[in-house]
């Protein structure tokens, strides 16, 4: 069985400047972008936003051994 893993027709094509494949939210407020049941947009941008309202510090794996 073969794996398809994206468009091959795609991958040979040159993008043009200005032009993406990607969805434009700019214009969206981020309470519409958040109110979307389970997408992966909205799941890393509460992410986002719960790291940016309880900053951790950041701990190295070794400082945080214990034997």
């Amino acid at each position: 069985m073969r794996e398809v893993v994206g468009d091959p027709a795609a991958e040979d094509r040159v993008a043009e400047p200005g032009v993406s494949d990607l969805v434009d939210v700019t214009a969206l407020p981020l309470e519409a972008l958040l109110s979307t049941e389970d997408t992966v947009l909205s799941n890393a941008l509460r992410r986002l936003l719960r790291e940016l309202a309880d900053p951790r510090e950041a701990i190295a794996g070794w400082s945080s051994y214990q034997p």
